[in-house]
């Protein structure tokens, strides 16, 4: 990387970092950044302004179309803003730091007091959570001369890290409401509540913005949100079904043998897809199984998928798909003990050739896709400023 008064010659390295030369990569971009302007801009400038570009393109690849994080340091404090809240603290470091308090303002001193006096089994899971990754996050892996640790996560640190994630997005995004926010700390409505923000999220991941319906109006059936994408004027309705399981996560009942553990998705698929929109439709269900190891069309469950999905022997003309894109999803943090490494989130698009509502522009169904597999990734760091002059790690 070339030193800040050091003006980039031609054959030099590519401070994007592509490993090409200067010449054959960034140069006629940079050039024709400055011809648009009357008078010349500094070269450092531009060359600050391509490395701001770079690192805003690397971090749109790895968490989509997230806002920036908004921070900045002052008398010791650091301020982080989201949406039209500002928080301060003395104490975070790093940008999880920021999160495992940040979910104490959504969800209100009062409330999270009260659980975390009740005894551990009866308390909500976000404070079973809470309790954990504080614990972790203290004390796991070595802790660096600055004083941050560095460590994988465990299954209860990441769920309660990307459900402060989740909330966070929609907050700075203006899509966070207070019905949500009361139905996750229903501990019957959680499960459910907390597949719908990762629904949520992953469509702004993907560039669209969150209509919630109504959900007072009883006069039809309506799906979960309307998402809108304002770069190319598309409508979609969103559905999302999480599969109940017995003894788990508050559900009533005795768990199930694993090994007998059955999908039982068809019953979601067919209540998602009474909805009937009038727009594109999206579904997304939770199939809510354990981790088990190995590739996803090995597992014992992924024909059976198959087999619900397309029970009918597939789409034709006279009978189109009901769905434009359909994802199932498995998040298996909660079957995890605590102080296990988190298993990996699994997740299966279905892009239909015949849908029954046709897109103007379905190449926004491989932008969901790929959102959805963003999903898990959260910023380790606050952002440098835009003016640093480096490409930042990720």
């Amino acid at each position: 990387m070339p030193s800040n008064n050091k003006k980039i010659g031609r054959n030099d390295p590519c401070p994007c970092g592509s490993g090409k030369k200067y010449k054959f990569c960034c140069y006629d971009k940079d050039r024709k950044t400055i011809l648009k302007y009357p008078h010349p801009i500094p070269r450092e400038i531009i060359r600050k302004l391509h490395i701001h570009k770079v690192n805003q393109q690397r971090r749109k690849e790895r968490f989509g179309e997230v806002k920036d994080i908004i921070h900045a340091d002052f008398q010791g404090h650091k301020f982080v803003a989201v949406g039209n809240q500002l928080m301060y603290s003395k104490k975070w470091k790093t940008f999880p730091d920021f999160l495992i308090s940040y979910i104490g303002s959504v969800f209100g001193s009062p409330w999270g007091n009260s659980e975390l006096n009740k005894p551990y089994n009866e308390r909500h899971q976000i404070a079973k959570l809470y309790s954990h990754a504080c614990t972790f996050m203290s004390t796991a892996g070595d802790a660096a001369q600055n004083g941050i640790r560095s460590v994988e996560p465990d299954g209860c640190t990441a769920a309660y890290l990307r459900l402060a994630y989740d909330l966070y997005i929609l907050r700075q995004h203006a899509t966070l409401q207070e019905r949500i926010v009361e139905r996750l700390k229903s501990k019957e409505q959680y499960q459910g509540v907390r597949h719908e923000l990762f629904v949520a999220s992953t469509f702004i991941r993907a560039g669209f913005k969150i209509e919630f319906e109504d959900e007072a109006d009883k006069s039809k059936k309506h799906a979960e949100f309307t998402a809108y994408h304002k770069e190319y004027d598309e409508y979609m309705a969103v559905e999302a079904k999480s599969r109940h399981r017995p003894g788990v996560l508050d559900y009533l009942g005795q768990f199930e043998n694993s090994s007998v553990l059955k999908l039982g998705v068809r019953r979601l698929m067919n209540k998602a897809f009474s909805k009937n929109p009038e727009y594109p439709f999206a579904v997304f269900i939770d199939i809510n199984i354990p981790p088990i190891p190995g590739r996803i069309q090995d597992k014992p469950w992924f024909q059976e998928l198959w087999d619900n999905v397309y029970e009918d022997g597939g789409p034709s003309d006279e009978n189109p798909d009901l769905f434009n894109i359909m994802v199932f999803s498995n998040s298996p943090e909660h079957y995890v003990e605590p102080g296990e490494i988190c298993p990996p989130s699994e997740f299966i698009s279905v892009i239909s050739k015949r849908p029954r509502t046709a897109m103007r522009n379905p190449q926004l169904l491989f932008e969901i896709d790929k959102a959805v597999n963003q999903y898990g990734n959260i910023p380790n760091h606050f952002p440098k400023n835009w003016d640093c002059g480096e490409i930042e790690p990720l």
